[in-house]
């Protein structure tokens, strides 16, 4: 079988995480794949094929290069990630050339906007099918209405081999008490409510307390002068985009994640799979993903539910030891080799689909 995936960047989100993981895995598997992309550095180490759109082509000249790696790879499936201007193009350059293009919902998914509208429209008309990280009960009405009509599969997202190894770290007792903040630094992911958050706490307390923040995005400046005008300059620490989290976690007390709206959280999983507890809001589609054992909830984008959480993990009145044991039984079902699996039976019967509607459309 021969994958072709097509995709804006090669790092630094969840999806971009995820295809890393997922290309590289099946590269030693049974498939030969092969990634489009506009921006970022191929794995010189990979067995993938790699084939790359100048950004000064970006995104008008999307559907010819997609076509052109589409002849020379020639794919059995592509799947389309994001963004709605790479889905787009490569639908229109998969029917172009007669390959089923599969398309990818990650998040929650809305028609609100005209560019969505508009990959929206070509996905329900040239998709062969849907893969979803997300329960799609967390997207809109039409997105729901498209995943039913194009028989659409839900599969959680993989965790890095590393984070699985059996000799896991626990957690030292120290004088400082460390927390982490992984994501991009948007409105979505929310991380000057945590920001604030730190704020409420009493002094003795804050003085023992850190916040490394991992990652990069538009609120980036807006959150260091967040930490400025609340004086929290001695406790929060920038750190930039982080490709491997694993030093982090190793000396992090807790994971916090205040997300508005999440996909599937990658690094909750890793967090968990390094036995790091994690403090999550309890938006519904984190509590689809994960139990009140696993995970610790506080009420969504409310800062002072946020301090009192931060405060109970910090006087030790969470049981630690439960949540690390049912965090290893969520993380037992999240291994690369079991996801791949699953992307490799949406893939073979989107193939046979395929090929079931072409013998037809040749009869007639």
């Amino acid at each position: 079988m021969r994958v072709l995936h097509c995709i804006f960047a090669l790092e630094s989100g969840g999806a971009e995480t995820q295809l890393r993981l997922l290309s590289n895995h099946m590269a030693h598997n049974r498939t030969e794949t092969a990634i489009f992309f506009v921006k970022g550095k191929p794995d010189s180490k990979s067995k993938v094929k790699y084939y790359q759109c100048e950004q000064s082509r970006y995104p008008w000249f999307l559907i010819k290069v997609i076509s052109s790696a589409i002849k020379d790879f020639k794919p059995d499936v592509i799947q389309a990630w994001l963004p709605a201007p790479i889905n787009v193009a490569t639908l229109i350059a998969g029917k172009i050339n007669s390959v089923p293009v599969i398309s990818s919902i990650r998040n929650r998914s809305q028609v609100n906007n005209m560019q969505r509208f508009i990959s929206y429209l070509f996905t329900l008309t040239l998709a062969s099918r849907i893969i979803t990280n997300n329960p799609i009960s967390q997207s809109s009405t039409a997105y729901q209405f498209l995943f039913k009509k194009l028989k659409g599969v839900e599969i959680r997202n993989a965790i890095c081999a590393s984070f699985l190894s059996k000799d896991k770290p626990l957690i030292k007792d120290n004088k400082q008490f460390t927390i982490l903040f992984a994501g991009r630094l948007t409105e979505q992911k929310n991380p000057s409510l945590l920001i604030k958050a730190l704020s409420l706490l009493d002094k003795p307390i804050l003085e023992n307390i850190a916040l490394n923040i991992c990652g990069v995005g538009e609120q980036e400046q807006k959150l260091k002068n967040l930490t400025v005008s609340n004086r929290l300059e001695s406790n929060v620490r920038f750190h930039g985009y982080k490709k491997d989290l694993k030093s982090f976690f190793l000396k992090s007390h807790l994971l916090v994640l205040p997300s508005i709206y999440e996909g599937m959280p990658n690094v909750v999983v890793e967090a968990m799979s390094m036995q790091v507890p994690t403090l999550i809001s309890d938006i519904e589609v984190h509590k689809t993903l994960f139990c009140s054992g696993e995970c610790v909830f506080f009420a969504n984008n409310d800062c002072l539910s946020l301090a009192k959480s931060i405060e109970k993990f910090y006087r030790q009145q969470v049981n630690i030891s439960k949540m690390q044991e049912k965090a290893d039984e969520f993380v037992a079902k999240c291994s690369i080799k079991h996801v791949a699996d699953q992307y490799l039976e949406a893939y073979e019967a989107t193939i046979y689909q395929n090929n079931i509607r072409t013998i037809g459309n040749q009869a007639h």
